[in-house]
């Protein structure tokens, strides 16, 4: 499991600072030069994407994801069991939903050859990328309701301070 968290975590990284390049160069040559980077745009988007589902796992399984935590100090173990339970169980319906419908997206860009205006880049590849990444974070979510479910608390083996926001 770390070696596919180190992975996941190289890759989002590398698409952050590969979308600051692009914005970067964009941007300088957009303002001083009156030249944008051609496709500027279209890697802006893709990169983007990219970054974005490639945390989506590793927020998941280290249950950074955003919660609100307003009753917390009156929650008990057992309670806060619950709803690691039940919010892995949300988190893992919600990016299947999520896949799924990435899926449908890549079936229609496969069949019409659906790619980008400049780099012809097929969108079936994109939607293809996004579909398995937010299958991995479905996963991601199984498994931290199954470690709270089994009493193993969060993934990430920290108390549910420094878990929640």
């Amino acid at each position: 499991m770390r070696h596919l968290e180190r992975l996941l975590a190289a890759l989002a990284g590398t698409a952050l600072i590969g979308l600051m390049l692009v914005v970067l160069v964009d941007v300088v040559g957009r303002n001083l030069f009156n030249r944008p980077l051609a496709a500027g745009t279209e890697l802006t988007e893709l990169m983007l994407a990219a970054m974005s589902f490639l945390a989506f796992p590793l927020l998941a399984w280290r249950r950074r994801d955003i919660t609100v935590d307003l009753f917390d100090f009156l929650a008990g173990a057992a309670l806060r069991r619950l709803q690691w339970v039940l919010s892995g169980g949300v988190g893992a319906l919600v990016y299947a939903l999520l896949a799924r419908q990435a899926l449908v997206f890549a079936g229609r860009a496969a069949g019409s050859g659906e790619a980008t205006a400049q780099l012809q880049f097929p969108l079936a590849w994109a939607w293809w990328g996004m579909a398995a990444l937010a299958a991995v974070a479905s996963l991601a979510c199984l498994g931290v309701a199954g470690s709270a479910a089994l009493g193993r608390g969060p993934a990430t083996g920290a108390d549910d301070e420094g878990a929640s926001t």
